[in-house]
Parts: structure tokens; sequence; C-alpha cells
């Protein structure tokens, strides 16, 4: 029951003690001030923890703990002052701490007022520093955004009047971007999907027609490019079903009955996780920007973008900025929602959603002269794409227009006109904007998978000719034939099909050494995935030994680039790529020696096709295949390799025909049938 006292004089003749050894020190560094000169900071920085623990003993040491509640205190305390002491010399911290950006007291003031930092979602700085990651990675990949609100100064207009665009612009960055702070991964999981909420509730405003009497408005040209952004970079939500889907009919309606419509199944474990992976829910994105684009067009029609601007000189110098920037982003918005609508409707092979007066208008309609001067860098590019775009509508017209036009086509021979005529407008084309293609931009890449994708469409009816040769003269099964029937055009068009294949995986390749891919947006992914897809089947009809191993490096490389460039495990071009990996493994196994038709000439050695920054000559081309099984002696003169005949080989299915879709349940049946 006695008290219990400490008493302070030993403590104090410690610190007198550490205190004269400074002082020594600090007289030996005075006397050899060129050996101690390098450590000195470093010296300070060790004795400023040392004085702080030499505090934390005397408090745990000087302190009484009565009850549970000043333990607790006193562990608090005790790891705030080691926080507070340490994080100003951890190299971790402070390289955190240097990525978040430095605001200004208004902009603070600005961000500070928005309704999810209020709500203490994420800081002010977070927030900044997401927007600044998206348009520093993202936003050059796409032609939707300039860098206007880029700039910190014009964050007002941001926050206060496009309340859709903000929260869009920091949806997508929160999926793409783990903030630098303490369990910022875990948080941006949390993030993510409470904007994405936010999003589907200013959607449904908008479709509902609601609107606020605020300055924060939902049916503004924000609204108009938050969907098309929408429709380039998808939520992490789109993966997976609706969350009541368990609920919505009962176990007499799921099971299978036999009243249901037989279907065709393959009991392959690859093939049902290609379709689970990669077929669905690139289907439940093509539904959701169907619609998407659908809202984005009537309400671009309600805010007048596709309205002649009556607008002439003189009246044009009168105008403030603010009026300028307006006219021009709606001319910049209808051609852009001209390109994304088309292009949509083509590949899903259904019809424009753009009335003929409408989609002229868009195409056509050009600002004043003083606007054109003050244009973006991306303008080229919109010119450009507007032409591709309508060379890829009049691909689908005329190629495949239905299943059975199609298949008339290839009974007739017609489709060799009409592909001579689109290789036609596709050589002007290029020739006209070669100039955009080397430009050296992201978006110059992305231009050129668009130009190799419509030639690769284009030139996919000489797969399906060959298809349908074999078939017609085969005497054994349909499914598994003895040799294809080829012909020197298809041929032709075949080797056009690996060309523009081989150039497309190149600049994937290019994006992902430049740490660009992971930022891509959807479409980019499709359109590697698709050439891989025309690649592996054009091979198969038949090819020469170097090329053989130099386009499947080319793939190698790709797939590696596919698994390394995802925000998370559930993006398709990681899935399709670990997929992938697993069959092109021993697809080089299946290759064997095959007799080449004596009217098809080998092709010359392979020729780097340089479109945009695509070339990648300087790259090695290694041997990474052991043809165990091929001796140069047992090819002989024919030099000549292919898959066994399998007609799953071929791009397209009649049966499930969905326009220039190359991805089906039945896609990769060739691959998963091999060494069955």
């Amino acid at each position: 029951m006695r008290p219990c006292n400490f008493p302070v004089e030993r403590h104090a003749r410690r610190r007198q003690k550490g205190h004269n050894r400074g002082q020594n020190t600090s007289t030996r560094e005075t006397v050899v001030p060129t050996v101690l000169a390098d450590t000195s900071q470093e010296r300070l920085d060790c004795s400023a923890p040392t004085d702080a623990a030499h505090d934390l003993t005397d408090t745990m040491l000087t302190a009484i703990v009565s009850h549970g509640n000043d333990a607790m205190n006193l562990l608090f305390e005790a790891a705030q002052r080691e926080e507070s002491e340490i994080s100003p010399v951890s190299p971790v911290m402070v390289k955190d701490s240097n990525s978040l950006p430095e605001l200004s007291m208004e902009l603070l003031d600005i961000w500070n007022a928005y309704r999810f930092v209020r709500m203490g979602w994420f800081s002010a700085v977070e927030a900044v520093w997401l927007v600044e990651m998206f348009f520093k990675n993202m936003a050059p990949l796409s032609s939707v955004l300039d860098s206007f609100y880029a700039t910190h100064a014009n964050h007002y207009l941001l926050v206060t009047r496009e309340p859709m665009l903000l929260c869009m612009i920091l949806t997508i960055s929160s999926r793409y971007h783990a903030l630098p702070t303490n369990g910022g991964c875990a948080r941006g999981y949390l993030i993510h999907q409470r904007l994405w909420d936010h999003c589907l509730h200013l959607l449904m405003r908008l479709v509902l027609g609601s609107e606020k009497y605020s300055k924060a408005k939902t049916r503004t040209l924000g609204m108009v490019e938050a969907l098309l952004l929408l429709t380039e970079w998808l939520p992490r939500a789109i993966y997976a079903p609706p969350p009541s889907d368990g609920w919505d009919s009962d176990v007499l309606y799921t099971m299978q009955d036999r009243r249901d419509q037989e279907e065709i199944r393959i009991d392959n474990p690859s093939r049902t996780r290609w379709r689970e992976d990669v077929i669905e829910p690139t289907n439940r994105a093509d539904r959701m920007n169907w619609m998407v684009l659908s809202c984005a067009l009537s309400l671009g029609n309600e805010l007048g973008l596709f309205d002649e601007d009556d607008s002439n000189e003189g009246m044009v110098a009168d105008r403030s900025q603010y009026e300028l920037r307006t006219s021009q982003r709606k001319i910049w918005l209808a051609k852009l929602l001209y390109i994304y609508q088309e292009q949509l409707a083509s590949r899903l092979g259904r019809r424009s959603m753009m009335p003929s007066g409408v989609s002229h208008a868009a195409i056509c309609t050009k600002g004043a002269r003083s606007l054109q001067e003050g244009a973006s860098d991306r303008t080229p590019f919109i010119t450009a794409w507007t032409r591709l775009t309508k060379i890829t509508r009049s691909v689908s017209d005329l190629l495949f227009p239905t299943a059975s036009t199609t298949s008339q086509l290839l009974r007739s021979g017609r489709y060799l006109s009409m592909t001579e005529h689109i290789e036609t407008l596709l050589s002007v084309w290029r020739k006209d904007h070669e100039e955009s293609l080397f430009s050296g931009s992201h978006l110059a890449d992305l231009l050129a998978m668009e130009y190799e994708s419509t030639r690769m469409y284009t030139y996919s009816l000489g797969l399906q000719a060959i298809a349908s040769r074999t078939l017609a003269e085969s005497t054994t099964s349909p499914s598994q034939t003895s040799v294809f029937q080829l012909a020197s055009i298809d041929y032709s068009h075949v080797q056009n099909i690996i060309s523009s294949a081989l150039t497309t995986l190149r600049i994937a390749t290019k994006l992902f050494n430049g740490n660009h891919l992971r930022f891509c947006p959807l479409k980019t992914f499709l359109h590697i995935t698709t050439a891989s897809i025309f690649l592996l089947k054009g091979l198969g009809i038949g090819v020469s030994p170097p090329k053989l191993r130099n386009s499947l490096a080319v793939l190698d490389r790709v797939i590696v680039a596919l698994k390394n460039s995802n925000p998370d495990d559930l993006h398709i071009g990681g899935r399709y790529a670990t997929l992938l990996e697993m069959h092109v493994v021993k697809l080089q196994e299946h290759f064997i020696p095959s007799f080449r038709s004596h009217d098809i000439t080998p092709p010359e050695p392979e020729r780097t096709q340089a479109v945009g920054r695509a070339s990648d000559s300087t790259e090695p081309q290694p041997d990474l295949l052991d043809f165990r099984s091929l001796d140069e002696n047992e090819l002989g003169d024919t030099d000549w390799l292919s898959l066994p005949p399998d007609t799953n080989l071929f791009a397209f299915g009649m049966e499930n025909f969905q326009g220039l879709q190359c991805l089906g349940d039945d896609t990769l049946d060739f691959l998963w049938n091999l060494g069955a």
C-alpha cells in the first residue's frame, strides 16, 4: 500500500550523458569535417528516433495504469508518437506522400465540398489524384475527352457542373489505379463499387427524365461524354451476373426439360471456361454498350448535336470562350457518336441506330474557321476514323448482311469482286491518312488496329470459301475432312489475314512495352483476341516452318503482355491469355507435313508491316518452338505444314452468324479438339 515513486535524476543524467556525447560528436565532426560530412544528416536522423524512444520509455515508466482504458490510451499514444517520428525518414512513406498532388487552398475548398469527400469515401487529395491518373494514362487512349478538365483551374466546372462525367472518371480511374495510401488497394474496390452505384443512379435519372434545380445537371454534354467513356472502360460489375439472378426463378425453369430446344454441347472444360470467362462478359458488355449508346444518341439529339450551326464568321468573334468550346464539343460529340454506334452495329451485325439524315449531318458538320484553328490535334484522327467507319459499314452491308446472303455470295463467287472493291477503298484510305498512321501517338496505334481489323474481316470470306469448298468436295465426315481444298485467290486472302493479325499483335506488344496496354479500352483487347484467333486459323490452313515459328513467337509475346496488363483478375485480357496459353503450348505438336497445291505460291519471307508504331523489326525473333516430330528429310520438297483438317478451324459459322463478331462458343473448338 506504499506509494510508488520513480526518481527522475537518473533519467536526467542519462539525457545529460547523451547530450555530452552529442557535444563530443560535434567536436569530432569539426576536427574531421571531410570524413563525416556525408553521414551527418544520417546521424541526426538516427538521433531523432533514439530521442523519441527515450521519451516513450519515460512515459511508459511514469504513467499510472489503473484499468484497461489507460493501457489502451498509452498504446495509442505510443503508436501515434512512433508514426509521427518514423514517417519522415521512411522511404516508403516519403514515396507515397510525394505521389499525391499538392493542392491550393482554393482547390481544396472546391473538392472538400464534393459530396463523396464530405461522406468520407476518399479525401480531396485522393480525388484529385484519381482524376490526374485518368488524364495521364487513359484519356490519351481515347478521343472522347480533351485536356480541359485535366487543368486544376477547370476543376470547379467539373465538380459543380458535370456530376455524371466526374463520377464516371472517378469510377474508371479507381478500378485501374490503386490509391497510394495505406489500405489503398482494399479501399479502391469499395470506392469503385460505390461510385458505380451512383453512376447507375444518375443514369436512371437520365432515362426517367428526372432533373434537379441546381447547377449539377444530368442532361448535359458531359453526360454524353460519360456514356461514351462507359463503352470504352467497363466497370468491374459487368463481369458478374446481377446480384438478384439467383432469385429470378425457381428450379423448374432452370433445369433442362424435354420440351426445350436441343443444343449442341461439347463436354470440354476449356470450352466452358471460354464461354464463362470471355464470351459471356463480352456479350454483356455489348448489350450494355448498345443500350448506353442509344441513350447517348437520344440525349445528343435533344441537346442539338446534329443541328446545323447557323453561326457565321462575324458572330464567332462575339462569342465567349465558353460558347466557343461548347460549339466545338457539339461538333466533336456528333462525329464520335456516329463512329461509336456504327462500329458496334457493324460488329454485331445490326442496323445503324442513326437515321441516314442524322448520320449525314454528323459526318458533314463543320465548325467555323476560328473554331477549327483552335481544334485539338485529335481532329486528323477523327477524320480518318470517320472514313474508316464508313468502309467498315460497307464491309458489313456488302459481305455480311445476313447469313443466307453471305452463303449465296460464297456459292456464286461474287464475294471476290466485292472484296476487291473494298480492298481498293482501304488502299486509298491508307494513302490519304498515312501521316496520321505514322504520327507515333497512341491514337495512331489504335487507329492502325481498327484498320487491320477491317482488313481481316474483309478477307475472312476467303477462309469461309475454303471451308465451303472442302465440305462440298469431301467424301468423309463433314467434321473431319481429308485435306483442305485451296484456291490461289482464297489462299492470298488468308495470307492477308495473317499479315494483318501479326501487325495487330505487334502493336499490342508495343503498347505493353510502354506500359500502356493495361489502360487501353475494351475494344483494343477485342481486336487482340480476334487477331489471335484469325492468326491461328490462317496458319492452320498451311504455312512454311519459318513463318510458323515467327508467328507463334509473336503470339507467345502477346500472351505474356495480356497476362501482365490487367487491372484485376476479372479482366478479359488476362483470362483469355491464360486459357489460350494452355492450348498454344500443345498446338505446335499438332502441325504436320502437308501437301501444297501446285497453284499456290509460297509467300516470300515475312516482312514486318510498319503501320503507325507497330513495326518491331528490331525485336529478336527467337526460335521458341521445338518441332520434334518434323525432320527436314521428311518435309522433302513441300516444306509445308498445316493442322489436321477440321471444319471448326474456319472463322465464321453460318449457323450462329453475328455479323463481324468473330467470338462464339465454337470459335476455338479446333483448339479444344486437338489431340482428342
